[in-house]
């Protein structure tokens, strides 16, 4: 029987058999991650490379490695610091990901993957035992880490041209297929980070006419949630909200979502001035499919046609983990809030032996629970659960001390 298993290879997956391999000493006979994917972080690749991603919001402290400073020391050893951006060291997609690669070789990580995806759950007499379609496992503790990517936000005017060929979400797996193709006029609809970053890596493409189509005056913060959301303050206020439908608001109300940093900002009115992109505020009241373009009637009276449209239109607040978790809630009986995320306990417990992180956490870690510093916060909330009195592995009060010395 394993020690663990953790359901999701993504980020969070992955810093979870990090943490409890460098930490706990984790071999791959105690500890599993099931992930359906052939290679590590394959929907973050996935997801960055339709956006255009050139640098993460995120600070270089927060990495796929335990401590703070290995990305930073990554950047050094390998030339790599010209990649590091603006006074918080936002690293480059191209850095962070030759980071995560080196993380991964170096803790061996693909040797806790096994390749399935998990159907069911079910209670044992020591722990669960988790079905996949390529067989069960069991295991003492389970730790669920699926992500959202199947909670991509249609809007309802957009749903009946999905099969046009002329639209995609820019999450979808059909995404590269229609954006790859010739076009003349392009609409990103969506005004936050990822819609301005896509509207960006089209206008230089200069196949033709981009518009960013936002339904509010564009917003910039430097990051998606306020820092304090990263330490004790912030995350002990909500666990103290006892209404859970309260705790979901203060979540929602606590994120900067639809927003993106001041030099994003700067990229888009430079892009404006150059005739490169055109900005537009306006609401969506219907579409319409015909002769190979797609026109789209704004609440203004105004309308704009093109033959490429894309939606950057983020995700719905459905509870992640699709058909397994929905499953997991009916065969485990498991406890859930009125917004349908799970209920739970300081440590993140879910069910005894079961734990969460990542978008499922929201309720327990707070608005950074889906960002790359969510899977520390959520790990260092787990292994309290099984080692009480242990944070972290080494170097836990270093980190705090840097990253308050950077003001963050």
């Amino acid at each position: 029987m394993l020690d663990w298993i953790v359901v999701g290879g993504g980020i969070h997956g992955t810093y979870m058999s990090n943490y409890l391999a460098r930490g706990s000493n984790a071999t791959p006979d105690e500890l599993m991650v099931i992930d359906p994917h052939e290679e590590p972080l394959a929907v973050w690749r996935r997801f960055t490379r339709n956006t255009g991603m050139e640098f993460l919001r995120s600070p270089a402290e927060h990495s796929l490695d335990i401590g703070p400073g290995s990305l930073l020391r990554f950047a050094a050893s390998t030339g790599g610091s010209a990649d590091l951006y603006s006074r918080y060291k936002r690293p480059s997609l191209r850095l962070f990901d030759a980071h995560c690669d080196h993380v991964i070789r170096r803790g061996d990580l693909s040797s806790f993957r096994y390749q399935a995806a998990a159907t069911s759950i079910a209670r044992t007499s020591d722990g669960f035992v988790v079905h996949t379609d390529r067989g069960a496992f069991e295991s003492r503790r389970v730790i669920l880490s699926t992500g959202a990517s199947e909670c991509l936000r249609i809007p309802a005017w957009a749903a009946a041209l999905r099969q046009s060929g002329l639209v995609a979400h820019v999450f979808s797996r059909e995404f590269p297929g229609v954006a790859d193709r010739d076009w003349t006029s392009a609409v990103v609809v969506g005004g936050g980070i990822s819609g301005a970053q896509v509207a960006l890596a089209l206008a230089k493409q200069q196949k033709g006419r981009v518009f960013l189509l936002h339904s509010r005056r564009l917003q910039t913060c430097q990051f998606d949630a306020d820092p304090c959301w990263l330490e004790g303050r912030c995350i002990n206020r909500l666990r103290r909200q006892g209404d859970l439908s309260l705790r979901r608001r203060t979540v929602e109300q606590s994120r900067h979502g639809g927003s993106f940093p001041e030099e994003v900002a700067r990229h888009i009115d430079r892009a404006v001035e150059a005739g490169d992109l055109s900005t537009v505020e306006g609401t969506v009241e219907r579409a319409q499919e015909g002769s190979g373009c797609v026109t789209l009637s704004l609440a203004d009276g105004g309308a704009l046609s093109c033959d490429l449209l894309i939606l950057a239109t983020g995700f719905e607040k459905c509870r992640p983990g699709g058909a397994f978790i929905e499953n997991a809630v009916r065969s485990l009986d498991l406890p859930c809030a009125p917004c349908g995320y799970p209920r739970v306990d300081e440590y993140l417990r879910w069910a005894d032996g079961l734990f969460v992180t990542g978008p499922l956490a929201e309720l327990g870690v707070g608005p950074a629970s889906r960002n790359i510093v969510g899977a520390r916060l959520a790990a260092e909330r787990i292994i309290k659960a099984v080692r009480p009195g242990r944070t972290k592995p080494r170097e836990h009060a270093y980190y705090y001390f840097q990253r308050r010395r950077a003001g963050l």
